[in-house]
Order: C-alpha cells, then structure tokens, then sequence
C-alpha cells in the first residue's frame, strides 16, 4: 500500500485540480487507486517504456493508450456509446517516486483536451 497524489493540469485552461489523494496498490508497472471526488470510481495506470495506459472504471468509462514517438487512442465508454480519439504524447517520465505524462486528445485536427497528468507516490521504494 501506498500513498497517491495526482494532480491534473489542464493546459489549455491553465489550471491544476488534485484528482486523487489516499492510498493506492503499486505492483511493478501497474498503480491502482481511487478518485478523491467520487471513491467508487477506480483508475488504473499501467506504465511502461512502449505504452502508458490510462483506465478509468466509472460509469463512464475510459481507456486512454499513450504511445511514445507515435499516436494512441482514447476511447470512452458511456451509457449513449462509444467514443473513439486519437491521443498524441508530448512527454513522460518516471522516477521511483513520480510518474508523469502530458498528452494531447485530438478530434480530427482539433485538440479537445491538453493535459499534464503527475503521480506523486509516497512508500513506493519500501
């Protein structure tokens, strides 16, 4: 078990809301944890040198695929269907005690979403 904070920062708006702060499951690329807002609703990030997957189970659920030095796909999941975007990532990392990833989602040619996700994790090298 271990501590999450993630912050999410909105790029086109310029503005940073913490998404997420308690515990949290981390087995070797796979961190699993709850949304502060809404603790029924779980998100699970799986992060490795050739994808980084976004998953979020909630009532709308969404799968967000994040291809290094290519495009991914976000695709959401709702009561009136499916949605399916095109991803494009502008820059990740991870550190023993933080992840992050910035990211595009694009509808055509037009960028609907540009976001920096960061993970900060507390006990994760215990």
């Amino acid at each position: 078990m271990i501590h999450v904070l993630l912050t999410q920062y909105d790029l086109l708006e310029g503005t940073g809301t913490v998404i997420a702060e308690g515990s949290g499951n981390l087995s070797g690329d796979t961190l699993i944890y709850r949304e502060k807002a809404e603790p029924f609703y779980f998100h699970e990030v799986n992060f490795t040198d050739r994808k980084i997957t976004l998953e979020r189970k909630a009532e709308i659920r969404s799968v967000t695929e994040l291809v290094p030095m290519g495009k991914g796909t976000s695709t959401v999941h709702s009561p009136f269907g499916k949605m399916e975007l095109t991803t494009v990532l502008n820059g990740w990392s991870r550190q023993e005690d933080t992840w992050m990833v910035e990211y595009k989602v694009l509808s055509g040619d037009e960028t609907v979403l540009h976001q920096r996700l960061v993970w900060e994790l507390k006990g994760a090298a215990e």
